[in-house]
Parts: C-alpha cells; sequence; structure tokens
C-alpha cells in the first residue's frame, strides 16, 4: 500500500530589524500519528548572520521532542553579507493521537539589519523509517532561480522541492519551460508572502510519486538574483509511491 502525506501546515512567518532571534511555530491541523515522519521546511533573508543559520526543530511531543534531522540546506549571498537560506529536516512522530506543536528559530544577526524566519511543516506517511538520513535518497542545491537537479534510484520517492525569494515585487511560483518544476511533476503546496523591507516569498511544492531514475528538481519564477532553493527525495516504503496531498496556504 502506498504511503500519502497526511497533512501539511503552515508554522507561519516574522520578521525583525533588531539583533534578535526569531521564532515560528504552530500546531498540527490534526492529530498526528505515531510513526509517521513529520517533514519541515524553512527559509530565510538575513542581513548577516552565519552559513548554517536555522536552529534545529523542536516539538512538544509528550515523551520528549522528536529527533530532527537535517536532509539539506543552502544558502544564497547577495550584496554580501545578506544572504537568503532553505532547509528541510525531518523526524519521527513518538506519540500519535493529539496535535502537535512544531517550532523552529533562526540565530540572532549583527547590524540591525532586516532579518525574516518563515517554515511550514507536513506530516507523512510509507516515508522509509529509520534514524538520522536513512529515508533520504538524493538531495540537490541550487544557484539563483533553482533547486538543483538529482536522479532517484529508489522505486517509490516523495519529493520536495523549497524555494524562498527576496523581491519587491516577483512571486514564486512553479514556472512551465522545459526542465521547469511543473515539468517535472511538481505542484506547489504552500506559499507565503510576507513584507520586511522588501517583501518576500516562500514556497513548498511536492512530486507524491517518483520512480527510480526521475531526475527531479528544476527552475521558478521568482526575483531570480536573490533566490535560494533545494530539493530532496524521500525513499517511500509503498510499492506505487506517495498520494498528493490537501493544498494549505498561509
Amino acid at each position: 500500500m502506498p504511503g500519502s502525506v497526511v497533512q501539511e501546515w503552515p508554522l507561519g512567518n516574522t520578521g525583525t530589524t533588531s539583533n534578535s532571534a526569531m521564532t515560528v511555530s504552530a500546531a498540527s491541523v490534526a492529530n498526528v500519528n505515531a510513526a509517521d515522519r513529520i517533514i519541515v521546511c524553512v527559509g530565510r533573508l538575513a542581513g548577516a548572520s552565519t552559513p548554517t543559520d536555522f536552529g534545529t526543530p523542536t516539538d512538544d511531543d509528550p515523551a520528549g521532542s522528536n529527533a530532527y534531522t537535517l536532509l539539506v540546506e543552502e544558502q544564497q549571498v547577495y550584496n554580501a553579507p545578506f544572504f537568503v537560506s532553505c532547509a528541510v529536516f525531518i523526524a519521527t512522530v513518538a506519540t500519535g493521537g493529539r496535535r502537535l506543536t512544531v517550532t523552529v528559530t533562526a540565530g540572532a544577526q549583527s547590524g540591525n539589519q532586516f532579518s525574516t524566519l518563515v517554515g511550514a511543516a507536513m506530516e507523512c506517511s510509507g516515508v522509509l523509517g529509520g534514524a538520522g538520513t536513512n529515508c533520504l535518497d538524493v538531495s540537490a542545491t541550487g544557484t539563483a532561480g533553482t533547486t538543483g537537479m538529482a536522479t532517484t534510484t529508489g522505486a517509490t520517492d516523495l519529493a520536495i522541492a523549497v524555494a524562498v525569494d527576496r523581491a519587491g515585487t516577483s512571486t514564486i511560483t512553479t514556472s512551465s519551460g522545459a526542465g521547469s518544476l511543473n515539468a517535472a511533476g511538481f505542484t506547489k503546496q504552500i506559499t507565503m508572502s510576507y513584507d520586511l523591507s522588501p517583501n518576500s516569498d516562500f514556497m513548498v511544492a511536492l512530486n507524491p510519486a517518483v520512480p527510480a531514475g526521475s531526475v527531479i528538481g528544476g527552475t521558478y519564477v521568482g526575483y531570480t538574483s536573490t533566490t535560494s532553493g533545494c530539493v530532496v527525495a524521500l525513499q517511500g516504503t509503498g510499492p506505487a509511491g506517495l498520494a498528493a496531498a490537501t493544498v494549505v496556504e498561509g
């Protein structure tokens, strides 16, 4: 039996112009199931900080926070020291039957420059279990305007693409040209726009049924000189790939 994306929810977005850490946090829409996987996707704009800028996510599982593992992280520098970055984390649910609140924190920066943090989470069943990066088939990071490209080896992969954009007028969207996210089977699932000198956009897109040997990733439309993107493929346990989820926007 193939797995499925059970639910998705925005963690929210926040911004500051002071030298302080930022946090986004939100509870799942419905109760989570024990042994399902929680995937957390985050994006960040900042004036000055360190390359590994995201703190490891935590949650309020009664058994203690589930252990989140970083699967991929990407950063693009523009007009140094300003940068945009994105990352994907994963954990296994220990305690089911209740809503799960997921929290992500980004570190303080210097120079009182603008800084933003945005995130989203999803619950998946049918993703290969095990500790750490055991479920990770392949991953890639891109240059500005791309997620990077990778070739899958698993028979039932779930591909996840993440992009964040520093833009005043553009909106990240899956594009329609050859090699684009749409052409590679991705569907935009979660989008957020938020304002803090300038505007920025965040996107999570899914390809829920990727056979072995597929090239995943591609380009997206945005303010391409200041975008950051990455893509991962997670191995499934079912014979026919993962089913698509209900779209949640915030």
